[in-house]
């Protein structure tokens, strides 16, 4: 159906951004204070204007300390050092591409791949 003929009672409701300065939480004091709370864990909060979740520590401290949450599993949390090193490193490789790439060899034994689980 085209929207225009969409009755309205099957129309979702509008978005509209908060009119509110303080949307969410912005930082673990902030959740400490507002939601009267002392334990440490996972809380959502707004960075950039996203709901993100970060995990407070310390907040039975004056001054509690946030971390990042990482995603687990080898396909979203790893870290690659990649075995060949460019010739040129001021140009890229066909497209991000490993094929056929003016590259070089490297020999370190940094290279490989590590992932968190």
């Amino acid at each position: 159906l085209c929207k225009k003929k969409l009755p309205k009672k099957l129309k979702p409701k509008k978005k509209r951004k908060c009119a509110k300065k303080l949307c969410g939480y912005h930082n673990c004091l902030d959740i400490q204070q507002r939601a009267n709370t002392t334990a440490d864990g996972e809380y959502q909060m707004m960075l950039g204007g996203r709901n993100v979740s970060i995990y407070c520590h310390q907040m039975n401290t004056t001054w509690p300390k946030e971390f990042l949450t990482l995603p687990t599993g080898e396909e979203e949390n790893y870290s690659e050092v990649y075995g060949m090193s460019l010739t040129s490193p001021n140009t890229c490789p066909n497209n991000g591409s490993r094929d056929n790439c003016p590259c070089v060899k490297d020999d370190s034994p940094r290279a490989g791949m590590t992932a968190w689980k």
